[in-house]
Protein backbone atom coordinates (compact mmCIF):
# COMPACT_ATOMS: atom_id res chain seq x y z
CA UNK A 1 0.00 0.00 0.00
CA UNK A 2 2.84 2.34 1.06
CA UNK A 3 4.69 1.30 -2.71
CA UNK A 4 1.67 2.70 -4.26
CA UNK A 5 0.71 6.09 -2.02
CA UNK A 6 3.89 7.31 -3.16
CA UNK A 7 3.66 7.36 -6.80
CA UNK A 8 0.31 8.94 -6.32
CA UNK A 9 1.39 11.35 -3.90
CA UNK A 10 4.04 12.79 -6.65
CA UNK A 11 1.59 12.96 -8.79
CA UNK A 12 -0.81 15.41 -7.35
CA UNK A 13 2.02 17.30 -6.37
CA UNK A 14 3.23 17.71 -9.64
CA UNK A 15 -0.83 18.65 -10.07
CA UNK A 16 -0.90 21.39 -7.34
CA UNK A 17 2.53 22.87 -9.02
CA UNK A 18 1.04 23.69 -12.64
CA UNK A 19 -2.20 24.69 -11.24
CA UNK A 20 -0.03 27.67 -8.99
CA UNK A 21 1.81 28.38 -11.75
CA UNK A 22 -1.01 29.11 -14.25
CA UNK A 23 -2.56 31.12 -11.02
CA UNK A 24 0.57 33.27 -10.55
CA UNK A 25 0.88 33.46 -14.75
CA UNK A 26 -2.89 34.76 -14.71
CA UNK A 27 -2.10 37.13 -11.77
CA UNK A 28 0.76 38.94 -13.77
CA UNK A 29 -0.28 38.93 -17.18
CA UNK A 30 -4.38 40.64 -16.04
CA UNK A 31 -6.83 40.84 -19.21
CA UNK A 32 -6.32 44.82 -20.52
CA UNK A 33 -9.43 46.56 -19.54
CA UNK A 34 -11.59 47.46 -22.46
CA UNK A 35 -11.53 51.01 -23.94
CA UNK A 36 -15.21 53.03 -22.79
CA UNK A 37 -16.86 53.43 -26.50
CA UNK A 38 -17.90 56.85 -27.09
CA UNK A 39 -20.22 57.03 -29.77
CA UNK A 40 -19.37 61.15 -32.08
CA UNK A 41 -21.95 62.97 -33.04
CA UNK A 42 -21.97 64.42 -36.65
CA UNK A 43 -22.45 68.20 -36.36
CA UNK A 44 -24.71 70.49 -38.48
CA UNK A 45 -23.56 74.22 -39.12
CA UNK A 46 -19.87 75.91 -39.82
CA UNK A 47 -17.23 76.01 -37.05
CA UNK A 48 -15.59 79.12 -36.34
CA UNK A 49 -11.99 77.83 -35.53
CA UNK A 50 -11.21 80.33 -32.96
CA UNK A 51 -10.40 77.88 -29.84
CA UNK A 52 -13.34 78.88 -27.70
CA UNK A 53 -15.95 76.32 -28.69
CA UNK A 54 -18.91 78.02 -28.77
CA UNK A 55 -21.08 76.51 -31.37
CA UNK A 56 -23.83 74.56 -30.59
CA UNK A 57 -22.37 70.98 -31.75
CA UNK A 58 -19.88 71.48 -28.71
CA UNK A 59 -22.68 71.88 -26.30
CA UNK A 60 -24.13 68.57 -27.04
CA UNK A 61 -20.68 66.84 -28.18
CA UNK A 62 -19.66 64.13 -25.70
CA UNK A 63 -16.92 65.14 -22.82
CA UNK A 64 -14.13 63.04 -21.53
CA UNK A 65 -12.49 63.92 -17.92
CA UNK A 66 -8.83 63.45 -18.12
CA UNK A 67 -7.82 61.19 -14.66
CA UNK A 68 -6.06 63.83 -12.28
CA UNK A 69 -5.28 66.88 -11.79
CA UNK A 70 -5.00 69.92 -12.76
CA UNK A 71 -8.57 69.31 -14.61
CA UNK A 72 -8.53 68.41 -18.06
CA UNK A 73 -10.95 67.47 -20.67
CA UNK A 74 -11.71 66.45 -24.38
CA UNK A 75 -14.72 66.54 -26.37
CA UNK A 76 -15.45 65.38 -30.13
CA UNK A 77 -17.85 65.84 -33.31
CA UNK A 78 -17.61 65.63 -36.77
CA UNK A 79 -18.52 67.37 -39.89
CA UNK A 80 -18.02 67.03 -43.68
CA UNK A 81 -14.90 65.46 -44.10
CA UNK A 82 -12.97 66.29 -40.37
CA UNK A 83 -12.92 64.91 -36.73
CA UNK A 84 -13.19 68.12 -34.18
CA UNK A 85 -11.53 67.83 -31.19
CA UNK A 86 -11.87 70.35 -28.27
CA UNK A 87 -9.29 69.95 -25.30
CA UNK A 88 -9.78 72.18 -22.24
CA UNK A 89 -6.90 72.67 -19.75
CA UNK A 90 -7.30 74.38 -16.20
CA UNK A 91 -3.89 76.27 -15.66
CA UNK A 92 -2.87 78.61 -13.34
CA UNK A 93 0.35 79.44 -15.09
CA UNK A 94 0.93 78.74 -19.25
CA UNK A 95 4.19 77.90 -20.00
CA UNK A 96 5.21 76.85 -23.95
CA UNK A 97 7.54 75.11 -25.00
CA UNK A 98 9.42 78.27 -27.16
CA UNK A 99 9.26 75.74 -29.92
CA UNK A 100 7.74 75.59 -33.71
CA UNK A 101 5.25 73.74 -35.26
CA UNK A 102 6.77 70.07 -35.65
CA UNK A 103 8.99 70.78 -32.39
CA UNK A 104 9.23 69.60 -28.98
CA UNK A 105 5.61 70.61 -27.67
CA UNK A 106 6.00 68.34 -24.65
CA UNK A 107 8.72 70.65 -23.05
CA UNK A 108 5.49 73.13 -21.78
CA UNK A 109 2.05 72.56 -21.41
CA UNK A 110 0.59 69.98 -23.82
CA UNK A 111 -1.91 67.39 -25.05
CA UNK A 112 -0.44 64.19 -26.49
CA UNK A 113 -3.35 62.47 -28.23
CA UNK A 114 -3.11 59.10 -30.40
CA UNK A 115 -5.16 57.87 -32.62
CA UNK A 116 -4.69 54.01 -33.68
CA UNK A 117 -6.59 52.02 -36.58
CA UNK A 118 -5.53 49.00 -37.98
CA UNK A 119 -2.12 48.60 -36.88
CA UNK A 120 -0.83 52.55 -38.10
CA UNK A 121 -1.09 55.14 -35.10
CA UNK A 122 -1.04 59.38 -35.29
CA UNK A 123 -0.19 61.22 -33.00
CA UNK A 124 -1.03 65.11 -32.35
CA UNK A 125 1.25 67.18 -29.38
CA UNK A 126 -0.27 70.15 -29.31
CA UNK A 127 -0.10 73.40 -26.84
CA UNK A 128 0.16 76.97 -26.19
CA UNK A 129 2.36 79.84 -27.21
CA UNK A 130 1.91 83.57 -27.01
CA UNK A 131 1.38 83.24 -30.66
CA UNK A 132 -1.46 80.74 -30.67
CA UNK A 133 -1.41 77.00 -30.73
CA UNK A 134 1.59 74.83 -31.29
CA UNK A 135 1.02 71.47 -33.23
CA UNK A 136 3.70 68.84 -33.92
CA UNK A 137 2.04 65.42 -35.39
CA UNK A 138 3.41 62.17 -36.15
CA UNK A 139 2.94 58.56 -37.41
CA UNK A 140 4.16 55.18 -37.08
CA UNK A 141 3.51 51.65 -37.80
CA UNK A 142 3.37 48.36 -36.18
CA UNK A 143 5.06 50.15 -33.19
CA UNK A 144 7.97 51.12 -35.42
CA UNK A 145 9.64 54.61 -34.92
CA UNK A 146 7.69 57.58 -34.68
CA UNK A 147 7.96 59.42 -38.36
CA UNK A 148 7.28 63.38 -37.58
CA UNK A 149 7.93 64.07 -41.59
CA UNK A 150 4.31 62.86 -42.02
CA UNK A 151 1.90 65.79 -42.10
CA UNK A 152 -2.06 65.70 -41.23
CA UNK A 153 -3.30 68.71 -42.60
CA UNK A 154 -4.74 69.47 -38.89
CA UNK A 155 -5.80 73.05 -38.55
CA UNK A 156 -5.27 74.27 -34.77
CA UNK A 157 -6.64 77.46 -33.09
CA UNK A 158 -5.95 78.40 -29.15
CA UNK A 159 -8.21 80.22 -26.33
CA UNK A 160 -6.20 81.60 -23.22
CA UNK A 161 -9.17 82.88 -20.64
CA UNK A 162 -7.57 85.91 -18.51
CA UNK A 163 -3.80 85.29 -18.52
CA UNK A 164 -0.65 85.05 -20.80
CA UNK A 165 1.99 82.43 -21.94
CA UNK A 166 5.15 82.67 -20.05
CA UNK A 167 3.76 85.04 -17.58
CA UNK A 168 4.24 83.70 -14.06
CA UNK A 169 2.89 86.98 -12.26
CA UNK A 170 -0.45 87.00 -14.32
CA UNK A 171 -3.12 85.91 -13.13
CA UNK A 172 -3.91 82.56 -15.59
CA UNK A 173 -7.02 80.22 -15.49
CA UNK A 174 -7.01 78.27 -18.52
CA UNK A 175 -6.25 77.15 -22.25
CA UNK A 176 -8.47 75.61 -24.89
CA UNK A 177 -7.61 74.14 -28.17
CA UNK A 178 -9.97 73.84 -30.73
CA UNK A 179 -8.45 71.36 -33.47
CA UNK A 180 -9.68 69.89 -36.91
CA UNK A 181 -8.30 66.88 -37.98
CA UNK A 182 -8.77 65.24 -41.63
CA UNK A 183 -10.82 61.88 -41.73
CA UNK A 184 -8.21 60.80 -44.36
CA UNK A 185 -5.41 61.43 -42.18
CA UNK A 186 -6.58 59.14 -39.78
CA UNK A 187 -8.34 56.55 -42.06
CA UNK A 188 -11.45 56.96 -40.42
CA UNK A 189 -14.79 56.92 -42.10
CA UNK A 190 -18.43 57.59 -40.67
CA UNK A 191 -19.47 54.39 -38.65
CA UNK A 192 -16.15 53.17 -38.27
CA UNK A 193 -13.81 52.96 -34.92
CA UNK A 194 -10.61 54.55 -33.82
CA UNK A 195 -8.72 54.12 -30.61
CA UNK A 196 -8.04 57.15 -28.59
CA UNK A 197 -5.49 58.11 -25.97
CA UNK A 198 -4.84 61.50 -24.54
CA UNK A 199 -2.27 62.40 -22.05
CA UNK A 200 -1.96 66.41 -20.89
CA UNK A 201 0.95 67.31 -19.19
CA UNK A 202 1.45 70.29 -17.00
CA UNK A 203 4.47 72.57 -16.12
CA UNK A 204 6.10 74.95 -13.94
CA UNK A 205 9.52 75.88 -15.95
CA UNK A 206 9.95 74.88 -19.78
CA UNK A 207 11.75 71.39 -20.08
CA UNK A 208 11.12 70.57 -16.78
CA UNK A 209 9.14 67.54 -14.86
CA UNK A 210 5.15 67.29 -14.58
CA UNK A 211 3.66 68.68 -11.80
CA UNK A 212 1.75 65.51 -11.94
CA UNK A 213 3.31 62.04 -12.52
CA UNK A 214 1.80 60.15 -14.24
CA UNK A 215 -0.45 63.05 -16.31
CA UNK A 216 -3.29 62.58 -16.12
CA UNK A 217 -4.82 60.60 -19.29
CA UNK A 218 -7.55 58.79 -20.63
CA UNK A 219 -7.88 55.89 -23.33
CA UNK A 220 -11.04 55.20 -25.49
CA UNK A 221 -12.99 54.04 -28.39
CA UNK A 222 -14.16 56.36 -30.57
CA UNK A 223 -17.46 55.44 -32.94
CA UNK A 224 -18.72 58.04 -35.16
CA UNK A 225 -21.86 58.15 -35.75
CA UNK A 226 -23.16 58.03 -39.34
Amino acid sequence: MIRLLKPLIGIVAVAAVVTLARRRATERAPEPSPRREVHVPRASGAFDLDGELTEPAWRVAPVAQLAGRPYSEVRFTWSGDALHVGLYASDRNIVSAGVGGDGPVWRGDSFHLVFAKDGVERSFDVGPSAHGAVLTDGERRSKGAWSYAWSSGARVALDMDEGTADHPEDADEEWVVELEIPLAALGLAPGQRVDFSARRCDVDVRGGKPVESPCPAIELALVLDP
